[in-house]
């Protein structure tokens, strides 16, 4: 007997800057998986905002850059805004420029990176080259986003490889860098699962009850895609489904009837007195069109039927998106 499947996943794309990029991080346990999410955005984790930067205002010469520089010798930062004044003394001071061209510092990192993010014209990249302790300064980029067989493209295979010999990820927090999160899609419920880890530190910045033990934080670092669009939500909230998409695909619950885009399951409906052994009973498909065979054993388990009495059932496949049934007709002997 066989049975083929046709298999087709949307595929979509959207164009947004780098800087409206947003982290999540997950964490998973046995069953389910312990999914824990946490949102940040493209520039970087750790990173000081700061309040006075004008965030709806466009600036026609100015760019956002990221600043590599070198960490003083011998010098230790007690405080955060110790380290923040220090990365803010490479700004040039261009007096002469117009309030739009003063540049104006948006990140200050203290954890991935020496350096920070800013907004500067190239005349005041190239005067900060000047400064001693200056490494490099980089322009942002902007970014296309893309969906694929996401599976697939992750060499994830349910019976074989890291993802099993791993425990489906237990106890692993994972962070997700993109555009935003839905917190009330059902792969995030927090229900059944334990508590974040001990060694968890961060922050939820949608309200706090969005948050739970499956997703444990969400950040928005979006200070430079106001600066080059405008107005942009601070939550960190998903507005075209592609990080609600790539947080459940790593690391969301499973949801009960449903299946990795791909893999058939069986569930056998007996004829009577017969006993029906399948062998396998899950089918992994790896490509569209592709047939691959099953095989049915039966044995009589009852005696209240004549012998050459016709007895009937049928086999249902249930994929993530199609269901295939098949007949069975059983002559007794």
């Amino acid at each position: 007997m066989i049975l083929s499947q046709q298999i087709t996943e949307e595929q979509a794309s959207a164009t947004i800057p780098s800087t409206s990029f947003s982290r999540v991080l997950l964490t998973m346990a046995l069953i389910p998986f312990l999914t824990l999410i946490f949102l940040f955005s493209f520039f970087c984790v750790n990173a000081q905002q700061n309040d006075l930067f004008p965030t709806t205002t466009k600036w026609s010469n100015l760019q956002t850059y990221i600043v590599h520089v070198r960490k003083p010798e011998g010098r230790v930062f007690a405080q955060t805004e110790d380290l923040k004044s220090w990365h803010e003394s490479f700004l040039p001071a261009i007096t002469t420029a117009s309030s739009d061209e003063q540049p104006r510092m948006l990140y200050s990192y203290q954890e991935v990176i020496s350096g920070f993010a800013a907004r500067l014209t190239q005349e005041q990249v190239r005067a900060m080259k000047e400064t001693d302790g200056f490494v490099a300064a980089h322009p942002e980029r902007v970014f296309r986003r893309k969906t694929t067989h996401t599976p697939n493209f992750l060499g994830l295979h349910q019976q074989k490889g890291i993802w099993k010999e791993s425990n489906f990820g237990k106890g692993v927090i994972i962070g997700v860098l993109d555009g935003g999160i839905e917190p009330n899609h059902p792969s995030f419920s927090g229900a059944g699962i334990p508590p974040p880890p001990a060694k968890w530190k961060g922050r939820c910045d949608f309200n706090a009850s969005d948050c739970n033990n499956k997703l444990i934080g969400a950040r928005a670092f979006n200070l430079a895609a106001q600066a080059l669009k405008g107005d942009q939500p601070e939550a960190p909230n998903d507005i075209d489904g592609h990080g609600t998409h790539t947080a459940s695909t790593a690391a969301g619950a499973f949801v009960q009837n449903a299946d990795v885009l791909g893999n058939a399951k069986v569930k056998v409906n007996a004829p009577e007195e017969v006993y029906v052994s399948m062998n396998p009973k899950t089918l992994y498909f790896s490509k569209v069109n592709q047939k691959l065979s099953y095989s049915v054993t039966f044995s009589r388990i009852g005696s209240s039927g004549k012998a050459g009495e016709f007895t009937q059932g049928f086999l249902t496949w249930v994929s993530a998106k199609h269901v295939v049934r098949s007949p069975i007709s059983v002559k007794l002997q």
